[in-house]
């Protein structure tokens, strides 16, 4: 994989949104570290950006911060803490994000895939994009920061109010890199990750929360449904 064949998956919208952020030597090198990797790698290439392909920059109304995907074969599937309806065993940590949706929102049984939650706009994005099989937070230092960095920076600089829910210290870290902060035109929602082993995420509400802050704006809840 080359440079450019590795800028060609991101969609247009956001490639013009970030090129300016990032210089030339960013792709380069990330692109190389991939092409070195020997293990498989999770998701498939073609949904390495499915973030930006399922939630447009003009149409994002929140971003869900995640770290990376998940490690396991059938897992990943391109959004950050989502894993394709019918995978077993669900990952903990999705279990957790579900049961606090379930306080303000049905969750049909059996669902799993957030992909409705991204045709809403909510931004599903990992800080790091790929996962070596296997081993959590394997490519977390291979050159996806500057890449998802900038993605943030490019939904901060919109003229509307968007929502940033950070969990855990990989996702806080990530929106104070993009100078995002609460109050300051965005709602920053952050908390520790769904699996602290505190377990104050727990019954948190962070989804209710949110939609109690878009609606003291003036703005439109999110459903944060799925299925029927």
């Amino acid at each position: 994989m080359t440079a450019d064949q590795l800028r060609a998956l991101i969609p247009p919208d956001w490639r013009a949104a970030i090129d300016g952020m990032l210089a030339d030597s960013v792709f380069q090198d990330l692109a190389v570290r991939l092409r070195a990797e020997q293990r498989d790698v999770f998701p498939v290439r073609e949904q390495w950006f499915r973030a930006l392909c399922e939630t447009p920059l003009a149409a994002v109304r929140a971003v869900i911060i995640g770290q990376d995907p998940y490690p396991m074969k059938g897992q990943a599937e391109g959004l950050a803490f989502s894993v394709p309806d019918g995978v077993r065993p669900v990952p903990p940590s999705l279990t957790r994000i579900l049961n606090e949706a379930r306080l303000v929102a049905t969750i049909a049984p059996g669902r799993t895939s957030l992909v409705p939650w991204a045709g809403r706009g909510v931004l599903l994005l990992n800080t790091a994009l790929t996962v070596p099989k296997g081993n959590a937070g394997g490519h977390i230092k291979i050159g996806w920061q500057p890449v998802t960095d900038a993605i943030l920076r490019a939904v901060a600089s919109q003229c509307r109010p968007v929502v940033f829910m950070a969990w855990g210290t990989h996702a806080r870290a990530a929106v104070k890199r993009a100078g995002i902060v609460d109050g300051q035109h965005h709602i920053v929602s952050a908390s520790v990750h769904p699996m602290e082993r505190r377990g104050s995420f727990i019954a948190s509400n962070p989804f209710g929360c949110v939609n109690d802050r878009l609606f003291r704006l003036g703005l439109e809840p999110i459903d944060w449904s799925l299925g029927r």
